[in-house]
Order: structure tokens, then C-alpha cells, then sequence
């Protein structure tokens, strides 16, 4: 705009002095409502917002040179006096417009945020400005949602607000439609256009920032620890590691189908053979089943593996790693959390978490032993124990299936704080190691962390008899030909390693999307994964979008 030369459209038709514009919903006054610009931008009109004259700096800008970010900013000028300015040292910044409020034809106020929700206030003054011709013709034609680079002097106006005085605005990037005047709450616009989302919900934004602390907190626990991050294959001929459905692709170079895997743990315990004793992998999981509040098909967890542990070394690394995270993010060791239903609880991360041990509390809910689960009277019993408790699984009725099932219904209610849930049954834990305490004989070194009655981690001290774990798959082979499609498939080449010695090892692995859902207060996946899954229209439907007023 500076370039423009003298006497374009110095006062463009419909000009006003006094619109104010602001992300958040407008005050409910018909008033204050007119004095909102509410003029479409859609691409077809660009031109009128893109002055071409020869020598012009483009509207679309390459770069603009900022002194220091707005938080710097804003703590550098932090102890002004009131009124106070400094004009001998010039600033540059920039960020988008939130808000655009006009005083008269030579004064006009703008708030500037950046992505993490830091804002400067911006005062623009015919008086102090470089272009006095250009001055209404450029703040009439600068918009809510605006991208913009400011340069100006320092104050602090008398109300104490640290301000820059601008002398130069240059529009970087026009937000070419109307922003949502009345916020942005509809999921199905939200997920779409999540760029929007983020561009008017700072609670959304935050949700994401809040992800990345909470993944940069745990990989430094873990280095600390002397593990080593590894990268293993997505794709692959088999799916295993864990009891899910995977999704199918195809690999035509190789003519070979392969899988999106479930989980890293079989090659990760690879890397324990062949000497890498501590390894650690953050990424993305693939599994093809339901979508629900707390299941998205693509998903990131966090798997270690730890040689000369077993699963008692993983209660207390997590113990550790929890109870340190949320001291870091929240600065206490007990958080409140509001439930779907408006209640809320607090749920303390201080160490030692409760235990509760599935074998016993079974037993103690129908007051009788419990059967091998391996056989057909075992299966029988637990059949009648799920219509007896109106408990619906849905075929193929497998021991694993209604198993986890009865867990969920007895056992993860009582999991309000952390609780690690241990004892589980050998046939539900296929690559775990039996029971070291002769007394509970069929059941497996492992545990599940529930808090507040969900999952956020699972581990086990590893199997690592080749023999056994042949058999263990053959068991599994069965689940599958019965129709179980999460049963996990043979996999030969593991066995094999495992020949080569796997030293006594735990694993363990955690969902982050999850432990970020409870951080952030969150009942939806969705709300803190940045792109999640959603399922399209149907041919002939209308897909909700956010379009220009």
C-alpha cells in the first residue's frame, strides 16, 4: 500500500471511520453489530483489494522482517509507565488481525495475534504515519483475519496496555473470506476446515500445543534414561504386536499384499536381540476398526523396550513419568477433570497408583473360583456370567472378546485414579510371559494403566520362549479361523529371532492422543489430533463448509 501513488482512491466509496471487528462473538447489540465489516472476500474479488500500480510491494508478500516475536515484544515493555513511549527505537511485527476497532477517519486501534495466542495492540494515528495521503484508504481496506507487518515505536498507552504506534502497515495476506462473527462451534465445519478452527478457537490451538509438550516431555524422560528412539517399517507382510484389525494396501513393485501396521512392537524387540538394550518409538498406528470418542483408525503411541526388566520395572517407570509430567504441565500432582455428564472429579498422579488385580476381582464379584479360560467349561462360564450381567458381545464370542468385556463392566469403573489392572488371563496376552508366582498359574505378568475409567497404557514382561510363542500363535490362528479378525496372525520371522536369545525384557507402550484427551480436558479424540479421521459425504450430499457471508 505505501507505494501506491498519491490520490488513488483516497477515500473509497462506503469508507466508514468507526467498524470494529473482533474474533469472538460481536456484543448482542443491533448497534454494535452494523458497525461490523461484514464484506465477502470470496477469490473472485481479490482484485479490488490488490492495487496494481508499477514498483508496488505485492499483496501477497515474499517476507516481512520482524524485530522479535509479540511475547518478546510484549515482556521487553512490560515496565513502561503508563503514557510512556519510546520513539528512538523502531519495531517490527507481525501476526493476523483478531480485532479492528475505528475511534475516527485518523484513529484506529487493531489487536494482533500470532498462533500461540500472544496479542499486541496496534494504534494507528493519521498523526504519526508515513503515508498521511494513503491513511484512510489503507485502514478501510484492512480487514478482520488479515495477516499484517507493522513497523512503529514502542509505549504503553494510559489504561497499560504495551502498544506499538505504527508508522507503516503493509498487508502480507488478505484473509479473502469473512470470518465467523459469532465463533466457530460446529464440529462438522471444525473438523473440515481445521485451519479455521485454529484460527478462531484458541482453545483449539492450545489442545495442539499441549500435544507437542506432552510428546517433546516424553521422549527427554526417555533419553534421560539412556534409551535410544528408533524408526521401524509402517508397512508390512504381517500385522502383529497387538490384537486388532489391520488396514490392506498393496505393493506393486514387490506384487506382494501388504498390511499398515498395529503396532512396532515385534520389530522393536528385534532391536532387543540384536543389542540395543533401551529402545523407545514415538508414531502413528494404523488400525482398521470403529470410530468412537476415543478411537480414531490412525493413532500415536509411544512403545519401549527395556532388557533385564520386567512389567514391576514398568509400574514404576510410569509412575515416575506421569506423576513428573503432570507436576511439569499443571504444577501439582492432582488434576480436575470435568466429565461428559458435568461432574467433576480430581484425580491424583502421586505415586504408588492403586493396583487391582483382575483375577481377584472377578472372583470376588460372582463369589466363586474362577475355570481355565483355555477350556470349553471355561468359555461356558464366561458366556453365562455375560448374560447374567446383560453384557452384549458380538460374534464371534471368543474367551479373549467376552473376557475384556467382563473387565470393562467390573473392573476399569473402580480406575478413577491411576490404577494399573493386572493378572491377566494367558490367552488374552499372547507375546506376554506367564506368572512368575506359581499360585497364579494362567494368568500373565502384565498391566493395563486405567484413569478415570480409560486405557492409557499396556505392558507385560516379554515372552521370549520361541517354543511358546509358536504355540501361543497357533492358539491365536484358532481365534482367527473362528472369525475373530483383531486375533494376531503368526508371524515366523519373529519366532526365529527369538531363537537367537531375547534377553528378559519389558515392554510397555502408551497412547498419547489419550493421556493429551486428559490433560486438556477433553472427551473427544478428535479435539486433539490436528487432522482427524472423518467420514465423507455420500455421493448427493452436501458437505458443511464455511462459506463467505
Amino acid at each position: 500500500y505505501a507505494t501506491v501513488q498519491r490520490g488513488t482512491r483516497s477515500r473509497p466509496p462506503g469508507w466508514s471511520g468507526n467498524r470494529s471487528f473482533s474474533l469472538s462473538a460481536p456484543r448482542n447489540s443491533k448497534r454494535h453489530q452494523s458497525q461490523s465489516d461484514e464484506r465477502a472476500h470470496p477469490i473472485d474479488e481479490i482484485e479490488e483489494r490488490m492495487i496494481k500500480e508499477e514498483g508496488q510491494v505485492p499483496v501477497f508478500s515474499n517476507r516481512f522482517k520482524t524485530s522479535e516475536s509479540l511475547a518478546e515484544y510484549k515482556d521487553k515493555y512490560k515496565d513502561l509507565e503508563n503514557g510512556q513511549t519510546v520513539i528512538d527505537k523502531i519495531h517490527s511485527i507481525a501476526g493476523r488481525i483478531a480485532t479492528k476497532r475505528g475511534h475516527s477517519q485518523k484513529l484506529f486501534f487493531y489487536d494482533i495475534i500470532n498462533g500461540a495466542g500472544d496479542k499486541v495492540q496496534v494504534v494507528s494515528s493519521l498523526s504519526q504515519s508515513k503515508n498521511p495521503e494513503l491513511f484512510p484508504f489503507i485502514h478501510s481496506n484492512l480487514r478482520r483475519g488479515d495477516i499484517v507487518g507493522i513497523t512503529g515505536h514502542v509505549g504503553k498507552t494510559k489504561t497499560g496496555e504495551v502498544s506499538l504506534y505504527e508508522h507503516n502497515i503493509q498487508l502480507l495476506s488478505p484473509c479473502l473470506h469473512n470470518l465467523p462473527s459469532q465463533g466457530l462451534k460446529q464440529p462438522d465445519i471444525r473438523f473440515k476446515q481445521r485451519y479455521l478452527d485454529f484460527i478462531i478457537n484458541e482453545s483449539s490451538r492450545q489442545n495442539i500445543f499441549t500435544r507437542a509438550k506432552i510428546i517433546s516431555y516424553l521422549r527427554k524422560f526417555l533419553e534421560d534414561r539412556d534409551f535410544v528412539e528408533i524408526e521401524t517399517p509402517i508397512l508390512g507382510i504381517t500385522a502383529g504386536g497387538a490384537a486388532a484389525r489391520p488396514f490392506q494396501t498393496y505393493a506393486n513393485a514387490l506384487d506382494v499384499p501388504l498390511t499398515l501396521r498395529i503396532a512396532p512392537e515385534l520389530y522393536l524387540k528385534q532391536m532387543v536381540i540384536g543389542g540395543f538394550d533401551r529402545v523407545f518409538e514415538i508414531g502413528k498406528q494404523f488400525r482398521n476398526e470403529g470410530i468412537d470418542h476415543t478411537h480414531n483408525p490412525e493413532f500415536t503411541t509411544c512403545e519401549l523396550y527395556q532388557s533385564f526388566a520386567n512389567y514391576e520395572d514398568m509400574m514404576k517407570l510410569t509412575e515416575d513419568l506421569l506423576h513428573g509430567m503432570v507436576q511439569k504441565m499443571k504444577g501439582t500432582s492432582e488434576i480436575d477433570f470435568t466429565n461428559e455428564d458435568g461432574s467433576t472429579v480430581k484425580i491424583n498422579f502421586s505415586p504408588p497408583f492403586q493396583r487391582i488385580s483382575i483375577r481377584d476381582a472377578i472372583a470376588s464379584h460372582f463369589n466363586e473360583s474362577l475355570p481355565d479360560f483355555q477350556t470349553e467349561q471355561g468359555t461356558e462360564w464366561l458366556r453365562q456370567k455375560c448374560l447374567q450381567l446383560e453384557i452384549q458381545v458380538g460374534n464371534p464370542m471368543t474367551p479373549v472378546r467376552m473376557l475384556d468385556k467382563l473387565i470393562g463392566a467390573i473392573v476399569e469403573s473402580k480406575c478413577q485414579n491411576p490404577t494399573f489392572v493386572t493378572d491377566h488371563p494367558i490367552i488374552m496376552s499372547p507375546l506376554a510371559k506367564s506368572h512368575e508366582d506359581s499360585t497364579k498359574s494362567g494368568y500373565s505378568e502384565r498391566f493395563e494403566l486405567f484413569v478415570n475409567g480409560s486405557e492409557l497404557a499396556n505392558a507385560y514382561s516379554e515372552l521370549n520362549d520361541p517354543r511358546e510363542q509358536r504355540q501361543r500363535f497357533q492358539h491365536q490362528q484358532q481365534m482367527a479361523n473362528m472369525g475373530d479378525l483383531e486375533a494376531q496372525l503368526p508371524d515366523e520371522e519373529f519366532c526365529t529371532a527369538l531363537e537367537y536369545g531375547l534377553p528378559p525384557t519389558a515392554g510397555w507402550g502408551l497412547g498419547i492422543d489419550r493421556l493429551v484427551m486428559l490433560l486438556c480436558g477433553q472427551h473427544n479424540i478428535k479435539e486433539v489430533i490436528p487432522f482427524p479421521m472423518r467420514k465423507p459425504k455420500k455421493e448427493g450430499e452436501e458437505e458443511e463448509t464455511q462459506k463467505p457471508n
